[in-house]
């Protein structure tokens, strides 16, 4: 918690405050392997230690689920299982895992099947009611830009998106269409990443 890299973290925290402050952010990357996982979870424990409210961490991405192994924990109800049963009974709790005080995570478990993409109408609505559930701040992880239907339904729920690139990795094309391809979502920026 003391190093370059978390104060690198605080940084970014100041800067988005400074930038309008966006309480719910997509956090994604043009390709695999661009360092979005490790992007959102350093930035909702950064957002977390700035507040005093509550964080979320939340897992968009069911085709390569990475949240649950980053902070080494079994998710106890899968985030697909939680919005699939929250469109028959939209009433019924939700369940977070509480890794630090005020630091919430529902992760998709990665040990189970699911299909590819969520259910849109289920997802646009699981969000509706985690947006009144009380939290400042919602990080969602989500899958590459690039041949992801879910980032583009995704970015229509958040208040900006933050890109994942790495250096000497990620390509300026690459980076560029997957920008395109979330707009009319504010773009927040754009984090460079050590490989």
């Amino acid at each position: 918690p003391y190093g370059d890299r978390a104060d690198a973290f605080r940084a970014l925290r100041r800067k988005l405050a400074s930038s309008g402050n966006p309480h719910v952010i997509l956090v994604t990357s043009a390709g695999e392997g661009d360092g979005k996982t490790t992007l959102a979870v350093n930035l909702a424990v950064a957002l977390r230690e700035g507040i005093r409210g509550k964080v979320l961490l939340l897992e968009g991405n069911l085709r390569a689920p990475g949240v649950a192994k980053a902070l080494r924990f079994d998710p106890p109800v899968c985030f697909d299982e939680q919005i699939k049963s929250h469109q028959e009974d939209p009433l019924a709790p939700w369940v977070a895992a509480e890794l630090l005080p005020q630091f919430h995570v529902m992760a998709v478990d990665p040990k189970k099947e699911h299909e590819p993409i969520f259910d849109p109408i289920a997802f646009t609505n699981g969000m509706t009611r985690l947006r009144g559930a009380g939290y400042e701040y919602i990080v969602v992880d989500s899958p590459p830009a690039i041949g992801s239907v879910d980032v583009r339904m995704i970015a229509d729920l958040v208040d900006g998106t933050l890109f994942s690139a790495i250096r000497l990795k990620s390509k300026r094309g690459a980076l560029r269409e997957a920008m395109e391809l979330i707009q009319p979502s504010p773009m927040l920026g754009v984090v460079m990443m050590d490989a």
